[in-house]
């Protein structure tokens, strides 16, 4: 038997790694990414749908990796862990995201 409810939204499945919010932003950053494909130049610093798209999915990611930063032991006494390699590769995430976002401020003036 096949789920009717997965149907529609089947196609979001590529993104199976990701968490409900940012999966949402990268869909979003996906379907700007190609509406930057189709209409105006295919460049990445001088069509704003485009550096938006890429900074939207970089900015999921690194949402991803902010989200994960602290986690708790599943049994008690529910001691609390840091992981500093999701810091580091939240920062890494976060850089270009905001780099993009500026380029894209920038190609809209």
């Amino acid at each position: 038997m096949s789920d009717s409810s997965s149907r529609f939204f089947g196609f979001i499945n590529i993104l199976r790694g990701l968490q409900v919010v940012p999966k949402i932003i990268m869909f979003v950053g996906l379907f700007a990414l190609i509406s930057g494909f189709v209409s105006g130049p295919l460049a990445l610093f001088h069509n704003p749908k485009i550096s938006a798209g890429v900074a939207l999915m970089f900015a999921s990611l690194s949402w991803r990796d902010w989200e994960q930063v602290r986690r708790c032991d599943p049994n008690p006494p529910y001691k609390g862990h840091w992981e500093f390699g999701r810091v580091f590769w939240g920062l890494i995430f976060s850089v270009p995201a905001a780099y993009l976002f500026r380029m894209c401020y920038l190609a809209w003036k």
